[in-house]
């Protein structure tokens, strides 16, 4: 297996991050590919130290002996991929599936999303679930807390900034949505 790792960096980059892409059936174990990861980030310089992973009451994960680095998880079909920055991070990552679109978006979005949605046949579901799933993983707060009380799109179309963070839809494979949320992107 390898790591695949992707920095997200150009000229107008404020904040960089590393994104680590694994194939969802790796031999190596999940929390084994964090541990990796983590050391590749950090270039070694904590290496020989536990990752000991903690998670928040919410149930976002840290590394509480470390936790000037920060991550964030993700898998869908056929990856797993993993976030990381010197700041709170959210991601995620979604494989276009077909489905009951229509009322995914009525139970889990708030209405402009949904009526943003419904123009176009929901060809940007995924792009809206994303962002809204990297934003909560961002805050800590999880699908279950509030899913539908902020908004990620409108008329207006896909939102690049909330109030506390920014949105950066990244490139990614045909049939996948990839959204990345931090308070600084780009």
């Amino acid at each position: 297996d390898r790591i695949y790792a992707a920095k997200r960096d150009h000229a107008a980059v404020k904040e960089d991050f590393t994104i680590y892409i694994y194939p969802s059936d790796s031999d190596v174990p999940a929390p084994q590919r964090v541990v990796l990861c983590a050391d590749d980030y950090t270039q070694g310089l904590y290496h020989g130290r536990p990752w000991r992973v903690a998670r928040s009451p919410r149930g976002k994960p840290y590394f509480p002996d470390v936790p000037q680095v920060h991550f964030s998880i993700s898998h869908s079909g056929a990856y797993w991929l993993c976030a990381f920055g010197a700041q709170p991070v959210g991601i995620d990552l979604q494989i276009h599936q077909a489905g009951r679109l229509a009322q995914i978006a009525r139970r889990f979005f708030n209405e402009e999303e949904e009526r943003y949605l419904a123009k176009d046949d929901y060809r940007e579901f995924f792009s809206v679930w994303t962002a809204k799933e990297s934003y909560v993983k961002f805050t800590g707060k999880g699908i279950g807390d509030g899913f539908g009380d902020f908004r990620v799109a409108d008329a207006a179309g896909l939102k690049t900034q909330l109030d506390d963070a920014r949105l950066c839809r990244l490139p990614f494979l045909r049939d996948y949505s990839l959204c990345l949320c931090a308070a600084q992107v780009g």
